[in-house]
């Protein structure tokens, strides 16, 4: 089952609903708790490549002038694991974003010194004042029943694509999920052989199904966070999709933006802006590799009942 990869995307609460509504309705500064679990991704650890004798205690101001209470604590084997966030604001999400930027800054520096890796995983968040949580972890689907596929020995240009998927697939990264995905897009954009072979056979024997024409449309959940955040995508063709795309490929591509301006990884705005482009461009990559097999499967079937006709 495909689902999206936005971490923040999805919030679930731990708390009833009368207590969530007084929290999101309260306009006044109070007090929230993060507490972020960290991750070295290359390693496959839930913790990170830093030693600590024991949990510290540390107050980060950021580049805003907020004054952010930070605590970081071990893991058994005396590793940090985990991070701690208390902060006053008036928005749980405005909250965040503050202590996103700094731990990802953090994360960003310790990366270089170490030369290690450092992600966030998962998080949790408290408002004291009314009592409400939350908890911030990546979906999971669940299991599909086993089975062997029927494309194993595919040609090479198949292969390059169903590899490219999978990449994007396995990243943590929404930048480089995007690019893998745009690569599969543009291939089809192009009607280059890994989709223009499909299309040219089913002409040349006039057989009785077409390439079904996709839109971007609010009922599938891929597209939610595209049309939330732009919502000029709703309805538009694939084809006008991705050259609307071309725009944030460009920014991706050489980590710039229009002005010329470098873009900050780090930020949570960026991120999950970057999430939306990558949930989008995912699921539509998704759609055309499933047609394109379908489309095979009705060309082999054709030519098998073809040459039984004939025998």
């Amino acid at each position: 089952m495909w689902l999206p990869f936005a971490l923040s995307g999805v919030w679930w609460t731990e708390s009833n609903d009368d207590k969530i509504k007084a929290s999101d309705q309260d306009g006044d500064e109070r007090e929230f708790e993060f507490l972020f679990y960290l991750e070295n991704p290359p390693a496959r650890r839930f913790d990170v490549d830093l030693r600590c004798d024991g949990d510290i205690n540390k107050t980060v101001t950021d580049s805003s002038g907020q004054r952010i209470s930070v605590m970081f604590y071990t893991s058994e084997k005396n590793r940090l694991a985990r991070i701690g966030c208390k902060l006053t604001s008036a928005d749980r999400k405005i909250a965040l974003k503050y202590c996103w930027d700094t731990i990802s800054e953090l994360m960003s520096i310790w990366s270089i010194k170490t030369g290690s890796g450092f992600s966030i995983y998962a998080f949790r968040v408290l408002d004291a004042k009314h009592d409400v949580k939350w908890r911030v972890f990546p979906q999971q689907a669940g299991p599909e029943p086993f089975f062997i596929p029927s494309e194993i020995g595919i040609r090479g240009e198949y292969a390059a694509m169903f590899s490219l998927y999978r990449e994007a697939r396995n990243s943590q990264s929404p930048f480089y999920r995007f690019l893998c995905c745009y690569k599969i897009l543009e291939a089809w954009y192009r009607c280059r052989d890994i989709f223009g072979e499909a299309d040219r056979l089913i002409k040349e024997h006039n057989l009785p199904f077409r390439r079904p024409k996709r839109s971007i449309t609010k009922e599938d959940i891929g597209f939610t966070l595209i049309l939330n955040r732009h919502p000029e995508f709703e309805g538009k063709r694939y084809g006008r999709a991705f050259e609307m795309l071309n725009d944030w490929r460009r920014q991706v591509a050489h980590a710039l933006t229009n002005a010329g301006q470098f873009i900050n990884l780090d930020v949570h705005d960026t991120l999950i802006e970057a999430s939306a482009f990558a949930d989008c461009v995912d699921k539509m990559a998704n759609t055309l590799l499933i047609d394109e097999i379908g489309l095979w499967q009705q060309i082999n079937s054709a030519n098998v009942k073809a040459a039984q006709a004939k025998e």
